[in-house]
C-alpha cells in the first residue's frame, strides 16, 4: 500500500502477515495569509492566529497521533540544516490581546477557504475555526471542490489552506514557497534579506557556514510568520511481510524499488 490513512493504520499494523511503516516526515498543512492586504499585512495578526491554534490537539484529532506539532517552520527536523524551532503555546487570551494592539478590539471576522481534497485541509480548517474563536477570530470555513479551489483560490486568495510534501533540500523548500520569486509564492511576503540568505547559502560550499545562513533565514521566517504551519504528517505505508527491502523516504517518494524482492516461502 503506497498510502495508508491514519484511521486504518492501527488495524493494518496489527493484521497478520502485514508490516506497517511509519516514517516521520516534513509533509505539512499550512495556512496561507496574503500580506499585501488586510488583515494579514500586520504581523501581529499573523502572530495572534499562530497563538490561537492548539497544535498538539490537532495532531491528536486530525492525524490520530501519527505526526508532530509544527511551529511555523517549513523545515521539519529531518532537514540537514533545520534549527530547533521554539514551541508556540496555545494562548487565546494573549492572542486576543495582540489583536487589540493591532487595532481589532472587536476581533476579526474572515472566511477561510479549504479544498475538499485531500480531506485533511478541511479537517484542519474546521478545527482551527473552533480553536481560534476564543482569541477573537470569527472564522467561516468554506469547502469547495478541488478544481474550483485551484482555479479561483490557490495563489490568489487572501486566507486558505495549503498542503505540501517534504522537499529534498532546504533550498528547494524555500524556493518553492518563500523567496520573492518562488515557484508557488502565494503570500506576497517578499523579504529581500531572506532572499539573499537563501541565495548565499546555495553558493556556500562550507557546511558550517551554509548552516549559519539557513539558520538566519529560518529565524527571520519565524519572526515574521509568513505561513502558519501547525503540524507535520507522518508518512504511512504497508506491505506484506514477504516483501523484502521495501522502504519509503520522508519525502513520500519511493526509491530503489528495483531492490525489492519477494519471499515465496
Amino acid at each position: 500500500m503506497l498510502t495508508v490513512q491514519q484511521a486504518d493504520f492501527e488495524r493494518i499494523s496489527q493484521s497478520a502477515g502485514i508490516k506497517a511503516q511509519r516514517i516521520p516526515s516534513g509533509r505539512f498543512v499550512n495556512i496561507t495569509m496574503r500580506q499585501d492586504q488586510k488583515p494579514f499585512n500586520d504581523v501581529r495578526v499573523r502572530k495572534a492566529l499562530a497563538m490561537a491554534i492548539d497544535r498538539p490537539t490537532l495532531v491528536d484529532i486530525v492525524l490520530e497521533g501519527l505526526g508532530r506539532p509544527a511551529y511555523d517552520n517549513l523545515l521539519s527536523p529531518e532537514y540537514q540544516y533545520a534549527i530547533k524551532t521554539p514551541e508556540i503555546a496555545y494562548d487565546p487570551a494573549a492572542a486576543k490581546k495582540m489583536l487589540v494592539e493591532a487595532g481589532y478590539p472587536d476581533g476579526i471576522k474572515i472566511k477561510l477557504i479549504a479544498s475538499n481534497r485531500p480531506a485533511i485541509r478541511t479537517q484542519v480548517a474546521i478545527a482551527v475555526k473552533q480553536m481560534a474563536l476564543p482569541a477573537g477570530f470569527d472564522i467561516e470555513v468554506e469547502v469547495m471542490p478541488h478544481d474550483t479551489y485551484l482555479a479561483n483560490v490557490w495563489m490568489k486568495g487572501n486566507f486558505y489552506m495549503g498542503y505540501w510534501g517534504m522537499q529534498a533540500t532546504e533550498d528547494a523548500a524555500f524556493n518553492l514557497l518563500l523567496t520573492s520569486n518562488a515557484s508557488y509564492e502565494d503570500t506576497a511576503w517578499k523579504n529581500v534579506k531572506f532572499d539573499k540568505l537563501v541565495a548565499d547559502a546555495r553558493e556556500t560550499l562550507d557546511p558550517a557556514k551554509r548552516g549559519e545562513l539557513y539558520a538566519q533565514a529560518q529565524e527571520l521566517m519565524l519572526a515574521e510568520t509568513p505561513y502558519i504551519v501547525p503540524i507535520f504528517e507522518d508518512i504511512l505505508t504497508a506491505n506484506g511481510k514477504g516483501v523484502g527491502d521495501w522502504t519509503i523516504a520522508p519525502l513520500s517518494r519511493y526509491f530503489y524499488a528495483e531492490n525489492v524482492w519477494l519471499d515465496k516461502a
